[in-house]
């Protein structure tokens, strides 16, 4: 699943999965339903409800490209950008 990503808070600490919105490049703009089960986070698209489940490592990519802009491949998924 490939993802936009978009950054809603300016707070550069304790920054999470709770501080960004997310979109699913692959239906053009989905956004993304983000839910913690314990250590991993599931993830659904709402337009097409396509399912993705992400471990800690794997939401990090994402975290950290909310923060610096980088683009990151999300292991085992697809690739994650930054909303301009």
């Amino acid at each position: 699943m490939d993802f936009l990503v978009e950054k809603l808070t300016d707070r550069d600490v304790d920054f999470s999965l709770k501080d960004v919105k997310l979109f699913h490049r692959g239906c053009q703009g989905g956004i993304v339903k983000i839910e913690q089960h314990g250590d991993s986070w599931a993830l659904q698209c709402k337009r097409c409800g396509e399912v993705q489940n992400l471990w800690p490592h794997q939401a990090a990519a994402i975290i950290s490209t909310a923060f610096d802009g980088e683009k990151r491949q999300i292991t085992g998924s697809g690739d994650v950008i930054r909303k301009p």
